[in-house]
Formats: structure tokens, C-alpha cells, sequence
């Protein structure tokens, strides 16, 4: 089984942001069986929540005298608004709440079955480890990936900085002049992206980069192929098509292309082509032969 099929877990489930009280938090949980696991947390601290079964139908009947719904029903909902911005939804705490409580009551206003749904999730401080094995360990995993990626990008814009150079040493010229750019250079590039205006403002919106749809991908593959590996004792399993690096791909499409040796007839076509031959001589000794005609 590759690491493409591994199960969902809270490891390779995303986060996303949510404003609290004027303040930037962070989300995430996972809905297993008849339990979930839900975290929150403002980068400094993480608060987590687990319940099973028994202690979420008690907590609904407690919240919610007039609604009585299925345990699988009540599990989707809240891990519907867990995961996503659902409409008709807001989450809340406390407008009393200190900067980094112990404890922490996590409200969720929603509707289920087109009635008001009332739910709160009663979190507690997480272990210290937990900041690293959910947040800090994942990301430095996601910027040595993106730093690999980069690594390969940049072999390739200069393999098609020479292929290009080598068009134009043959007299080709590009159709518009704002088509025509310089040849790239990777240690100039880092720096004039460290030297824009805009640096400064990405650096400070540290939050925002979390709702990235690329970001958000890259974080579950890297969570799952890391579970994938660990129990397979970090054997990776052979591919029928094994990774290219940059210079192979770039090789692949400036060589001429070869073409295939012409295939040898089978040998249903030897014998389609030897009955055909028979039926033609057979169907010449049938055709009546013309008289000669003398000459005076």
C-alpha cells in the first residue's frame, strides 16, 4: 500500500483560522467511530478536547433539551464546522478569558435539523510536546519539502535559460518584445524577494498563510507520508515510475525524439496475407482462358 492510500488521522487534518475576541486562533479535530478530538490555538498554546460516545449524548441533552438525534448525526455536524466555515455558524469564547487559561470553553452556535444546536467544547491545556508534534515539527517537515521544490525549479529555469539562449544562437527571436526575459539567477531572485515592499506585511500576516490551498495539501501529504513511512519502518516501497530529477526532464524534451523500429508482421498477419494470395491464384485458374486468334 502506497503512502497516497493512508487514512485520514487529527495528524494530517488541517487547521484553519478563526477570530476570537479580536484575537487570531487556529482549529483543527478529528471525528473516529463514536469519538472526536478537537484542537485549538493561538501559536503559544494548544488546548485539546477528546470525547466518546456516552459523554456526547449527555452533553447534547444537557445543551439541547428539545432536540434528541443519533450519535453519528450529532458526531457529523460538529466535525462539519470543525473543518470547515459552515453557514450559519460562529464559534465564541468567553469575552472574560485571560491570555493563556489552563482551561478554555470553546462555544459553537449551529443548527441541526434546521433547529438551534448549542455546543461547547470544554478544552484543556495540551502537553508542551504537542506544540511540537502538531505545529512546529510539521512545518519545519513543509519548508524542507518547499525548499527541495525550489531547489528543482531552479535547476529548471536555467536548463531553459540554455535551451533558450540556443534558439536564439540559431536566429530565433521571440514574436513581441515583453515576451523576451532575463536569464534566471537564484541568488539574485532571493534577494529581491527579501528586498520588496512587500516582505515585510508577508512576514507579519503569519496566520494567513494557513488558508493557502496549497499549504493546506502539502501539510496533510507530508502528515500522512510521515505516518506511512514510520510504520513501515521507513522502508519506502518501489514505484513502476521512479522520480526524474531536473535535468533528466529537460533532457528529455530538447532530445530528438527517436522513433520505434518498424514491428515485425505477426504471425496472424503472415497467415492472413498467405490465404489471401491462395484465394486470388485460385480465383485466376476459374477465369476462362481467351481464344487465340490466327493470323491470315
Amino acid at each position: 500500500m502506497s503512502w497516497l492510500q493512508e487514512p485520514v488521522s487529527l495528524e494530517s487534518n488541517l487547521w484553519r483560522v478563526l477570530k476570537l475576541n479580536g484575537r487570531d486562533f487556529i482549529l483543527k479535530g478529528h471525528v473516529e467511530g463514536s469519538s472526536y478530538h478537537v484542537m485549538l490555538s493561538d501559536l503559544c498554546t494548544i488546548w485539546e478536547e477528546t470525547l466518546a460516545s456516552d459523554d456526547i449524548l449527555q452533553r447534547s441533552k444537557e445543551l439541547n433539551r428539545n432536540i434528541e438525534a443519533p450519535l453519528l448525526v450529532i458526531l457529523k455536524r460538529i466535525g462539519d464546522n470543525v473543518s470547515s466555515n459552515e453557514p450559519g455558524s460562529s464559534f465564541a469564547l468567553p469575552s472574560s478569558t485571560p491570555s493563556h487559561p489552563h482551561t478554555l470553553t470553546l462555544s459553537l452556535t449551529t443548527t441541526l435539523a434546521s433547529l438551534p444546536f448549542q455546543w461547547n467544547f470544554n478544552l484543556e491545556q495540551a502537553a508542551p510536546k504537542s506544540m511540537g508534534a502538531q505545529l512546529v515539527a510539521p512545518l519545519l517537515r513543509m519548508v524542507g519539502e518547499l525548499t527541495h521544490r525550489g531547489e528543482e525549479l531552479a535547476q529548471i529555469l536555467t536548463l531553459k535559460d540554455k535551451e533558450i539562449q540556443d534558439y536564439k544562437e540559431q536566429g530565433a527571436r521571440v514574436s513581441r518584445k515583453h515576451f523576451e526575459t532575463a536569464p534566471f539567477v537564484e541568488e539574485s531572485f532571493a534577494t529581491e524577494m527579501t528586498s520588496s515592499s512587500a516582505f515585510p506585511a508577508r512576514a507579519l500576516h503569519s496566520f494567513s498563510v494557513i488558508s493557502n490551498p496549497s499549504v493546506q495539501c502539502l501539510y496533510g501529504d507530508i502528515a500522512k507520508a510521515r505516518r506511512w513511512a514510520e510504520r513501515n519502518d521507513g522502508v519506502i516501497e518501489e514505484v513502476s515510475d521512479p522520480p526524474v530529477s531536473a535535468a533528466a526532464v529537460m533532457s528529455s524534451l530538447t532530445s530528438p525524439v527517436k522513433k520505434p523500429p518498424p514491428e515485425s508482421p505477426s504471425k496472424e498477419d503472415e497467415e492472413a496475407r498467405r490465404r489471401e494470395l491462395e484465394r486470388k491464384l485460385e480465383s485466376e485458374k476459374q477465369k476462362p482462358k481467351k481464344k487465340k486468334r490466327k493470323l491470315m
